[in-house]
């Protein structure tokens, strides 16, 4: 982790983002100080296509481009960034376009199954999703066979966390967990990463971990099945009864959610 440079201004800019009312003034500060940003930013606000746009100065192409988009769309730059410095560190021509595209498919079911559960935030959920599984990044930048074997072990039935813990002596959920107290994401939000594969979520006290746990196990599973066409999890399974008796989701809410899952899945393959 010692490798990644977060740079102070991206882990503000993350927190103002986590905020109840982000200030679109101290982004902009920020973002004109991050240039990997700004361009992508610009791109998805559209602001350059106005007419006379190109009188406006850097600051009000900044703002203007952020008022045009909902500012979570600013952590899908964050997760290319991120992405990006792992490949580009990697010495075995590494591609993580299936770990990026599956932290969007997560983090955007995550945010879609809050309008249904109560006191949990859209930004919150979303975070969870994105940085879940971080450390499926780093844990494939220091052996390149990663993803292949533990996608073997799913096949045979072995839990991922004890076949980390084994051949590894890591985890991916400790990375991602590490990742995230460095954005200052809270003791709930960072709990739910860590433990998102345990298989009996019912002896953690807290109500928001377990429900932010089977928020996740739930919307794994979704995008497995309607997004990606791969298998569950074997811990579904197990895990199954538990996730869904959390969120009190009915048969018309879950259908609504299929639904957006899917829509956003071929506008992301578009």
């Amino acid at each position: 982790i010692d490798l990644l440079n977060f740079s102070t201004e991206e882990i503000q800019l993350m927190g103002e983002i986590m905020t109840e009312s982000p200030s679109i003034a101290k982004m902009t500060i920020l973002i004109n100080k991050l240039p990997s940003y700004k361009k992508p930013l610009i791109a998805l606000g559209g602001v350059m296509d106005r007419p006379g746009s190109h009188l406006y100065d850097e600051d009000t192409v900044i703002k203007e481009s952020l008022a045009e988009i909902h500012v979570i769309e600013l952590c899908g730059i964050f997760l290319e960034n991120f992405i990006s410095q792992i490949e580009a560190k990697s010495q075995t021509n590494l591609n993580l376009t299936m770990v990026k595209e599956e932290a969007l498919l997560v983090s955007h079911t995550m945010k879609v199954i809050s309008s249904y559960v109560e006191d949990v935030r859209p930004v919150d959920a979303y975070l969870v999703g994105l940085f879940h599984n971080f450390g499926v990044a780093i844990l494939s930048l220091q052996n390149s066979m990663y993803v292949a074997a533990t996608d073997d072990a799913q096949n045979n039935k072995i839990h991922i966390i004890d076949f980390e813990k084994t051949f590894f002596k890591t985890t991916h959920t400790l990375f991602s967990y590490v990742i995230a107290d460095q954005f200052n994401l809270s003791f709930a939000l960072r709990s739910a990463i860590y433990h998102h594969h345990t298989l009996y979520c019912g002896g953690i006290d807290s109500s928001e971990i377990r429900i932010l746990i089977s928020m996740l196990k739930y919307s794994q599973h979704l995008v497995n099945h309607i997004a990606l066409g791969k298998p569950d999890l074997f811990e579904w399974e197990t895990n199954k009864e538990e996730a869904i008796s959390e969120l009190f989701l009915d048969e018309y809410t879950v259908k609504t959610i299929k639904d957006d899952v899917y829509d956003y899945s071929v506008d992301l393959e578009s």
